[in-house]
């Protein structure tokens, strides 16, 4: 390869590059030097978290925090309180990317803290729920720990998807569905024999290629 074909390839790649970068900002939002984003010699993008942060990244970091508390408390023996964290975790997330909209600020950072987010609440968090309610045993384990990576799976393959459209149940349903199951085990204790087949289907539906309409 002569060095001018080679010295094109690496000039395109470079656009390539600065243009993902240009994305994670919103329009309102890019810097006001576009020079200032263009890489350094050794190639490094600088991306300032201030400029990156949006009022609708609030939101997702809320629905990390609850996230987080329904985890905290799940492990100190208040399933009861984990399982509200998690409904208010579905209702942070709901939230952000309304705002996002509203407010004009939809890009690929947001997009992507928001899936990290997500894993966090709907499927480390829904994991956790269970593990502090029910005995032991080395297949549910097996089973909580396919659950968590189609979860990942899930968001890691929306995150490259096109249009409004999911590809497989979106793992923000484990947020509503396990604190219900919680509620329906409260009167019924015999039914968290069933939430391991649960965990298997909801695995399962998460990766699979079901077209579901955006539900909130």
């Amino acid at each position: 390869m002569s060095d001018e074909v080679e010295g094109h390839r690496l000039r395109r790649y470079d656009e390539l590059r600065f243009a993902k970068v240009m994305s994670s900002y919103s329009e309102d939002q890019r810097p006001g030097d576009i020079e200032q984003a263009r890489p350094s010699r050794e190639g490094i993008y600088p991306m300032k978290m201030l400029e990156l942060i949006k009022v609708a990244d609030l939101f997702t970091i809320s629905n990390l925090a609850s996230g987080l508390m329904s985890i905290f408390l799940a492990t100190e023996g208040h399933p009861d309180w984990a399982s509200g964290f998690l409904v208010l975790a579905v209702l942070f997330d709901s939230l952000d990317g309304k705002i996002a909209a509203l407010l004009h600020q939809q890009n690929l950072f947001g997009k992507q803290l928001d899936s990290l987010a997500d894993l966090v609440s709907f499927g480390v968090a829904p994991a956790f729920l269970y593990f502090s309610i029910d005995t032991h045993h080395w297949i549910k384990t097996l089973i909580l720990i396919m659950f968590v990576t189609c979860g990942m799976l899930r968001l890691a393959r929306y995150n490259i998807s096109q249009g409004n459209a999911f590809e497989g149940v979106p793992i923000t349903v484990n947020g509503v569905l396990f604190p219900t199951l919680f509620l329906v085990a409260a009167f019924v204790p015999e039914s968290v024999n069933a939430w391991p087949m649960i965990f298997l289907v909801q695995s399962f539906l998460m990766v699979s290629s079901l077209r579901v309409r955006r539900l909130f």
